[in-house]
């Protein structure tokens, strides 16, 4: 999947900010309980990441936006959506693979 340089920057904040990062972490291991238990949905996976996605848009936005903007006007549901899909796509391998343990550590 190619993401545009929005959906990008939204990404690479997610992954290099702690507070974002570690809710993206607790929806990922919540999608490998799912995986377990064997009710993983890949669509419905992306739907679950959105609100990591969401509360990262935010905080972006909050720390780097000028006081004009407004994250759901910066960040559209198009490009959320798509971070979230490549979050799911990213990650898969590690929420499927049940000898991959570094998920299941707490911080």
């Amino acid at each position: 999947m190619i993401m545009d340089e929005t959906a990008t920057e939204l990404a690479l904040f997610i992954e290099n900010d702690y507070p974002a990062y570690t809710d993206l972490l607790y929806s990922l291991r919540n999608l490998r309980k799912h995986y377990r238990r064997g009710n993983y949905d890949p669509v419905r996976a992306v739907d679950g990441l959105l609100h990591p996605v969401s509360r990262g848009a935010r905080r972006y936005v909050s720390e780097w936006g000028s006081s004009g903007d407004v994250w759901f006007r910066l960040f559209v549901p198009e490009v959320r959506r798509s971070v979230a899909s490549h979050f799911v796509d990213m990650y898969a391998d590690d929420v499927m693979d049940d000898e991959s343990n570094w998920l299941d550590k707490e911080k």
